[in-house]
């Protein structure tokens, strides 16, 4: 991740937002499905839609621990159901840009809890 993001700060030193982390997340299935498409057929929308099919409880390569596994189906696009839920603790002194406080320690997150999503059939995800 540290390498993907100094494409914009390359002293790598960047605050990254989870939000960040799961763009990075999903352009990386992404790439792994075209390269499964490539391999099988060629790059077509059928073809890269089969790629995320392909697999089961994933991550893109280099990403186990930031990445969560996922799965996709035909007849089910809900990657995944575990939420992680922070809560961000601040510190005295906790004014400024959030990556800066980060960096000195004023403000750390806090993993709280997982929760695990039913799979509903009214969720279908789509």
């Amino acid at each position: 991740m540290k390498e993907i993001s100094k494409g914009s700060d390359p002293s790598g030193n960047a605050y990254r937002a989870t939000h960040y982390l799961a763009g990075v997340c999903s352009t990386l299935y992404m790439k792994e499905a075209m390269e499964w498409a490539a391999a099988n057929g060629g790059i077509t929308g059928e073809n890269i839609k089969k790629g995320m099919y392909a697999k089961a409880n994933w991550t893109p390569k280099g990403t186990e621990g930031v990445c969560k596994p996922s799965t996709w189906s035909a007849t089910d696009h809900r990657s995944l159901l575990q939420l992680d839920l922070y809560r961000a603790e601040v510190k005295d002194g906790g004014e400024g840009q959030v990556g800066d406080l980060i960096a000195k320690g004023a403000i750390q997150m806090k993993l709280i809890g997982t929760v695990d999503l039913p799979r509903r059939k009214d969720w279908l995800g789509w």
